[in-house]
């Protein structure tokens, strides 16, 4: 395990290049004539919609689960921009409403063998993430390792049960050991962080309680930048910023290759249209901003697959140059070849 904690994670085209993902397939979350039914404001909200899927990455299966979307009114608020018209501006050419901001919520899962491995878990209380998993025929019980981006509760929330039960009791978690040791300090700094006071300390509670429970049972180990899972197939890259520990993964199997950007973007025009707009939930906007740039770049440049925890699921396809910032690029849903 290599100590490289200021090591800049970098994916340039000699590192990346070479390897395209292989075709996509969907798998309905439901059969039947979609509805509608009434949010509790008032607002249509589609029912029936698939919200799981599966795709082949080398020699492993990989799916993604929506766990949900939630709709921030009033969301620019969260949003750190120098010009908020710009950002509105930004939204509504892209057809986006803007007097907030959607965000999705999507598991990564890949599996190989008996080895099966969640990327986050959702912020839990949802059944979304578990019809997801039953609906591949995953059981909770069959989760072998969870693979923790940073320890906000909207990606740790499902690892724990309303009673503090683990709710994949044979997992192993993994996290960086930059993130673990941000939330578990005696004083976590949160002084370049635009949110209230009151904010960030709910957030260290409820850290605090998974990694406690987690520790409690051995089932936590602690990761470095560079470390690498499943003999190679996912390494581990430090992307500090949005949290200090954050996270983000390279998946290689086969000639093909993925990136899980995590949240490095919470929204597929504001993060990419101008990379210098941030999020109130960065705890160090500066480097989040910094480091958004360079990963992105790196992306673009390589063209390499991508996957993000909030973009629009599923969530696949592509970073592109788009003059001083980026454009995202979703993969074709492919559907089995028309008679």
């Amino acid at each position: 395990m290599a100590d490289t904690k200021n090591t800049p994670t970098t994916f340039n085209r000699r590192h990346l290049l070479g390897g395209g993902l292989a075709a996509g397939a969907l798998s309905m979350g439901a059969s039947g004539i979609p509805s509608f039914s009434q949010g509790q404001d008032g607002s249509s909200k589609m029912e029936g919609n698939a919200h799981v899927y599966t795709f082949p990455i080398g020699d492993c299966m990989a799916a993604v689960i929506s766990d949900g979307q939630k709709f921030r009114d009033g969301g620019l608020d969260y949003i750190i921009a120098d010009d908020k018209n710009a950002v509105a501006s930004a939204l509504e050419a892209a057809y986006e409403p803007s007097n907030g901001f959607s965000a999705d919520y999507n598991v990564l899962v890949l599996w190989k063998g008996d080895n099966v491995a969640l990327f986050d878990t959702g912020s839990g209380g949802n059944s979304l993430l578990m019809d997801g998993l039953s609906q591949l025929g995953i059981s909770p019980d069959k989760v072998t390792e969870i693979l923790i981006s940073h320890c906000h509760g909207d990606h740790i929330g499902g690892i724990l049960d309303d009673n503090g039960k683990r709710v994949f009791p044979n997992a192993t978690a993994h996290v960086l050991k930059e993130e673990r040791d941000f939330w578990m300090g005696e004083n976590p700094d949160f002084s370049e962080c635009k949110l209230p006071a009151k904010n960030a300390d709910g957030m260290v509670k409820s850290a605090r309680k998974v990694i406690e429970a987690l520790e409690a049972e051995g089932a936590l180990e602690i990761r470095s930048h560079g470390d690498t899972l499943w003999d190679g197939i996912v390494t581990y890259k430090l992307a500090a910023g949005h949290t200090p520990g954050h996270a983000v993964f390279e998946i290689m199997s086969g000639e093909d290759r993925l990136i899980h950007i995590v949240d490095l973007a919470h929204h597929y025009v504001i993060m990419f249209a101008d990379p210098s707009w941030a999020i109130a939930f960065d705890v160090n906007p500066t480097e989040a901003i910094a480091t958004r740039r360079q990963i992105f770049a790196d992306l673009a440049d390589s063209k390499v697959r991508v996957i993000g925890y909030h973009l629009p699921f599923p969530a696949v396809g592509h970073i592109a140059d788009d003059g001083e910032g980026f454009r995202w690029v979703p993969d074709r849903w492919l559907m089995s070849e028309a008679g």
